[in-house]
């Protein structure tokens, strides 16, 4: 269905970031990939479709790639505790400490008592 209302509307940002969403939980990270990448082409400036890219390029190891995407994502949506996340992930993979503890700190100030808080407090704790 969502491939149907793509080839329909190609601009369709949510529909690309919807299908990108359901390819990688269905294991295929390089058709969500290319499903973010459409989305991040029809708008530019959507920190859903940034924020998703950045997250399946660190799940497929490749953080520095990741990381321009997330910091698009959180110019766009700065309060996004889960996209601050994403860039502390990014950044203590390329061994950034400053800038992971940093942004790991802002996901949890963002997020204080939810899930993506309780995660960036446990990734704190192990740098």
């Amino acid at each position: 269905l969502l491939r149907r209302l793509l080839e329909l509307d190609p601009s369709h940002t949510r529909g690309w970031v919807g299908l990108g969403v359901a390819l990688g939980r269905m294991g295929d990270s390089s058709g969500a990939e290319e499903a973010f990448r459409a989305a991040v082409k029809a708008s530019p400036a959507d920190p859903w479709a940034q924020k998703n890219l950045g997250g399946i390029l660190i799940r497929q190891g490749r953080p520095a790639e990741a990381r321009p995407h997330l910091e698009a994502a959180l110019k766009a949506s700065p309060r996004d505790a889960h996209a601050w996340f994403l860039l502390g992930e990014a950044s203590a993979h390329l061994g950034d400490s400053p800038t992971a503890r940093a942004a790991y700190h802002q996901a949890r100030q963002n997020d204080p008592n939810g899930p993506i808080g309780e995660r960036a407090e446990q990734s704190l704790n192990r740098l």
